[in-house]
């Protein structure tokens, strides 16, 4: 039993003959190479997953579905938290600079694009000059100063940081919730903005 999935999982089990007709060449050739496909934001019918397909290049990028019976592995953000940086020369200084950053704050929080991706899979997809995207858990509300400080602290990391806030209800990204006013929240259903994130029903589990 696979059991809930949530936006950035990367997920490993989809082959070639799931895509639908008219999928680019690329495609075809990560899955065939069994690379993970990630879970994106969608609805989709009762028994399928959301994904996204990446390739080597930036603008590889490919909205699909593939049957949840058919995941066979799953590597979720935090799971790459713990990554031992020396494993991985073309980013130890970063991944040693965004451990010791996030071990000051409280929170369950992991890696995600094409960082992420690199860690939990070995291929390289990302740059020298590459954003570190980080998911930070945050079922429960967090001010907006703590936000603000978190912010100004990931501003000393050697490559510029993406974060997202994740909640049940959806994501967001932490320099619009450090700004103050209103946060798009994204979610399976759409964007929506709100004032207070953790207050909308909740629409960002995935789960068959």
């Amino acid at each position: 039993m696979v059991g809930l999935l949530r936006p950035h999982d990367l997920l490993w089990g989809m082959r070639p003959e799931m895509l639908m007709p008219g999928a680019p060449d690329w495609a075809v050739s990560v899955l065939s190479a069994q690379w993970p496909v990630v879970v994106r934001r969608a609805r989709v019918g009762k028994g399928q997953v959301a994904v996204g397909i990446r390739g080597r290049r930036r603008s590889e990028r490919y909205a699909a579905q593939m049957p949840h019976s058919a995941v066979c592995r799953i590597v979720r953000p935090e799971d790459l938290a713990a990554s031992v940086p020396e494993d991985f020369p073309d980013h130890t200084q970063r991944l040693l600079a965004v451990g010791r950053l996030m071990r000051r704050w409280p929170w369950v929080w992991g890696y995600g694009g094409s960082i992420g991706f690199e860690l939990a899979c070995g291929e390289k997809v990302s740059r020298a000059d590459s954003d570190t995207d980080l998911i930070v858990r945050t079922p429960v509300y967090i001010g907006r100063g703590p936000a603000r400080r978190f912010l100004a602290e990931l501003a000393g990391l050697p490559h510029r940081a993406d974060v997202q806030f994740q909640t049940a209800c959806g994501a967001f990204a932490l320099r619009e919730w450090a700004g103050g006013g209103t946060v798009m929240l994204k979610t399976a259903a759409g964007v929506l903005l709100t004032d207070n994130p953790w207050a909308v029903l909740p629409a960002d589990a995935v789960s068959d």
